[in-house]
């Protein structure tokens, strides 16, 4: 177990993770705007925020696995792990982020397990690709 650790990319991972996130946030925002604008009236409001919110999870699940094919598929071995890893490192960044503001635990621990199945299918997938 410690020689496949000493064989692990960290710096891609975490690298990568990083990088998930930055752009989920981005992106969420980015959509948030256009969805505010698009429905602009105050009784629409909800449902912008309902729109933004659904849009966090696909693009964190999307861009989890994305980012696990990416870095399963630049290693030399143990894609799956790196892919792994790389969805646990999401997971645990974004769930320290939701219940710093104020999610239920619950779903963020659901969101926590998607994360980290999404990893582990890019690690999957993206170990195929070699």
């Amino acid at each position: 177990m410690k020689a496949q650790f000493s064989q692990m990319h960290w710096g891609r991972v975490l690298l990568t993770s990083v990088l998930v996130v930055l752009l989920v946030v981005i992106l969420n925002t980015v959509l948030f705007v256009l969805a505010t604008h698009v429905w602009s009236q105050p009784d629409q409001a909800q449902l912008a925020i309902q729109v933004s919110s659904w849009s966090t999870y696909l693009l964190l699940l999307l861009l989890t696995c994305g980012g696990a094919v990416w870095v399963a598929r630049t290693v030399e071995k143990e894609a799956l792990l790196h892919g792994l890893l790389m969805g646990l490192v999401v997971g645990l960044i974004l769930c320290f982020l939701s219940l710093g503001f104020g999610s239920p635990v619950l779903m963020a621990l659901v969101t926590f397990v998607l994360i980290m199945t999404a990893g582990f299918l890019g690690g999957i997938v993206g170990s195929r690709g070699r």
